[in-house]
């Protein structure tokens, strides 16, 4: 989902990458970052999050971080400010490198972001990068 909406706002001009939708995301994926697929279980998780606002697609990613235990990157400040239990991050400020990827104005040197990730990933448990987060 989260791959979607980063196409669909880039689609709407909102978001401008410095590379194409398709190399970013296998470049993200590089990075570390462990895609999940949407289960029944996540559905209904997602349409169960009390006073957790419409969008769908929102829900749909938070649900998959709370099934999970994983952290949840994000910038949404809707996403952010929910009262729900989440381990959630805020994008802006957890690795603010990481907003030079989404800047067209700024030439993003090769390998620069994965050298980043490994020297200030954060250490994660048998459950896989980024579980165990505080909110």
């Amino acid at each position: 989902m989260s791959f979607w909406e980063v196409a669909m706002l880039s689609r709407r001009d909102s978001l401008a990458l410095t590379q194409s939708l398709l190399i970013w995301r296998r470049n993200t994926l590089n990075l570390g970052l462990i895609e999940i697929s949407v289960s029944r279980d996540i559905g209904i998780l997602s349409a169960d999050l009390d006073n957790f606002h419409r969008d769908p697609a929102d829900r749909i990613i938070s649900a998959t971080a709370v099934a999970h235990g994983t952290a949840l990157i994000t910038a949404d400040s809707r996403i952010l400010e929910w009262p729900g239990t989440l381990h959630r991050r805020d994008a802006r400020t957890w690795l603010p490198e990481a907003s030079i990827l989404f800047s067209a104005d700024r030439p993003v040197p090769p390998n620069r972001y994965q050298e980043n990730y490994k020297q200030h990933r954060p250490q994660h448990d048998e459950g896989g990068p980024l579980r165990g987060f505080d909110t």
